[in-house]
């Protein structure tokens, strides 16, 4: 009954229906030598997101991370580092058709990337680096808006060293 082109939650979804599910996300902050973030607009609500996306069955966190930057950016990240976890009502998404999500939100940074943006069709509108400041707080979820709040104290401290 499982259709393998699908994926692990598509798949869950033609079971539960709309109903909120807890799902493993892996995001991807790309930060240049500017200090600014990559963030893509997505496609089905024209919100600015960081690259990432849905855990696979058998898949690690980690190899998720970096296929979601590939498909969705073009990018090749060569180093990722563990920033930190978000979960709960903060990690709360309701998508355009309906479906609500209780992320676990596993996010890495990276300034190490290669490859030249493409952006991903289906999911994704546009791609931009923003400095940190400069992000439009109304085009941006809860869970979003800590990560960027936590990457500027991180910043900050790192670049008090």
């Amino acid at each position: 009954m499982e259709d393998k082109d699908l994926g692990y939650l598509l798949n869950l979804r033609k079971v539960v229906g709309h109903r909120p599910l807890v799902a493993a996300f892996s995001v991807v902050v790309v930060i240049n030598d500017n200090n600014e973030v990559l963030m893509e607009r997505r496609a089905d609500d024209q919100m600015l997101d960081f690259p990432g996306g849905s855990i696979e069955l058998k898949e690690t966190a980690l190899a998720a991370a970096k296929r979601e930057l590939l498909e969705e950016t073009g990018l090749v990240c060569s180093n990722l580092t563990l920033f930190n976890v978000y979960s709960g009502e903060l990690a709360y998404y309701k998508y355009s058709n309906g479906d609500e999500v209780y992320g676990v939100d596993i996010v890495y940074l990276t300034n190490q990337v290669s490859g030249k943006l493409k952006k991903q069709i289906e999911e994704v509108s546009s791609l931009s680096y923003y400095a940190l400041d400069a992000i439009p707080s109304d085009s941006i979820s809860k869970r979003n808006k800590k990560i960027i709040s936590d990457l500027k104290d991180y910043l900050n401290k790192r670049n008090k060293r």
